[in-house]
């Protein structure tokens, strides 16, 4: 659930016309619909996510991209594709995933030249949800270790693979690698 003071703090944003048209980034698919329904008697708006069809989300980004739209709230699903140069605001409503990620995120503002903001609400709950995400998508060094030790110069399948961890942390490790 999204701390009320954030919440409340977003809602002043797009309350003004001047930070539209606006994207809100949410962490979660459910918070997403929730926020833009909290939305919608501020401006036009609609959520975007990955649980969406593909049909959905391309409907929903056509008429962001056509000016129909004058917020949305998203998940990091959304972006992409967006090339809208006239976006004024861009919130995220939780810590982002990393720095670069941030970076990727606030760079769909003002790219028209005209005066726009990147707006970073955050609590402490945030760092534990990304904490969270850091130890199950990375392994730990003695996993990438074990890992490097057993790679051949020659491709194998993974299941030749002989490595003391399981195979999500087997998967992990080889992405990583």
């Amino acid at each position: 659930m999204t701390p009320p003071a954030q919440v409340a703090a977003a809602e002043r944003l797009l309350a003004d016309p001047a930070n539209r048209p606006a994207i809100v980034y949410a962490p979660k698919r459910r918070q997403a619909e929730d926020l833009a329904a909290r939305f919608a008697p501020l401006c036009e708006v609609a959520w975007y996510h990955a649980g969406m069809t593909a049909p959905q989300r391309e409907q929903v980004q056509a008429r962001f991209q056509s000016g129909r739209l004058e917020a949305i709230v998203a998940t990091i699903a959304f972006g992409m594709r967006v090339d809208r140069p006239d976006i004024r605001t861009v919130v995220h409503m939780a810590l982002p995933a990393s720095p670069e990620d941030y970076d990727q995120e606030i760079g769909r503002v003002g790219r028209d030249g005209a005066p726009a903001r990147a707006v970073l609400l955050f609590s402490w709950s945030d760092r534990k949800t990304q904490e969270f995400f850091f130890d199950r998508d990375w392994p730990e060094v003695s996993a990438l270790q074990q890992v490097w030790k057993v790679l051949r110069d020659e491709p194998e399948p993974r299941e030749a693979l002989r490595v003391g961890v399981g195979r999500d942390r087997l998967d992990n490790a080889l992405e990583k690698l």
